[in-house]
């Protein structure tokens, strides 16, 4: 591997950082999954993150993988594409969070100068994929951002800022393009999963603050001028890391995202 250090001057950190670090896929469809927290890498001569057992000075966070979200995105978009005949966009972080935490602002989410150049990548294919699909999908897109959760193994705690991030979407069709059987959330209850908040109008009850929704859907959500329905799926120990019942919430994903794009989301434009 070329000097990591030398290659950050250089024009072609960028696409450096996302041949090595990244998962990246470009889409037909107005679906765009992310996933920032499963990956296991080290990137070269970059120290670990301060507070890696989850202090630091300044107030706490996590630099725990969360394990096999990186798998399990791959999965689904694997499953989506089999059913749908096209393929989804998506964007997956190979490096440990102990590096570089998408999911973060970059002044919180880099402590190395040598990790920013990963950082900004994420997020430039993020955007470029959101635009994207504003453009190409004029009548709606959703972009879902997976991760992992200790609290609960079988729940899927929904994080949208208690419906802020999904603005347009219930703006359009109301709660039960949230929360009903034809929505992502919703078909996952009909196959017997446990949803957190249940699936109830945004708000009622509130969503869980630990899993309410971070940096990503805040940012691309349609509460932006410039941003898609956005979902963060935290997924319980169950959902993912055993190989069998991986792929099965994969299918079930799969299938929901099918089911609410034939609702929800008109064609390409």
């Amino acid at each position: 591997m070329a000097s990591f250090a030398l290659l950050l001057t250089s024009a072609s950190a960028q696409i450096f950082a996302t041949n090595e670090f990244l998962q990246v896929q470009r889409g037909e469809l107005p679906i765009i999954i992310t996933a920032p927290h499963g990956g296991s890498l080290a990137i070269p001569g970059v120290p670990k993150r301060l507070g890696q057992e989850g202090e630091r000075t300044n107030g706490k966070f996590v630099t725990a993988q969360d394990t096999r979200t990186f798998e399990l995105a791959a999965a689904t978009v694997k499953r989506v594409e089999e059913l749908a005949g096209k393929k989804p966009y998506l964007v997956a972080m190979k490096v440990h969070r102990q590096y570089v935490d998408p999911n973060r602002p970059e002044k919180e989410g880099v402590e190395d100068e040598r990790a920013r150049v990963v950082h900004a990548a994420f997020h430039a294919h993020v955007r470029e994929f959101v635009d994207e699909v504003r453009k190409q999908f004029p009548g709606g897109a959703v972009l879902l951002d997976f991760h992992g959760q200790a609290a609960s193994a079988g729940t899927i705690y929904r994080g949208t800022q208690n419906g802020t991030t999904v603005l347009k979407m219930v703006a359009k069709h109301g709660p039960v393009a949230l929360t009903g059987e034809a929505s992502i959330l919703g078909y996952l209850a009909t196959k017997g999963i446990k949803i957190e908040p249940p699936n109830t109008p945004p708000g009622t009850p509130p969503e869980t603050r630990a899993f309410g929704g971070g940096y990503i859907v805040r940012t691309y959500g349609s509460h932006t001028t410039n941003g898609v329905d956005a979902i963060q799926l935290e997924f319980g120990a169950s959902f993912r890391t055993d190989a069998a019942k991986r792929e099965e919430t994969a299918k079930f994903l799969a299938e929901a995202i099918k089911v609410y794009a034939a609702k929800y989301l008109p064609p390409k434009q």
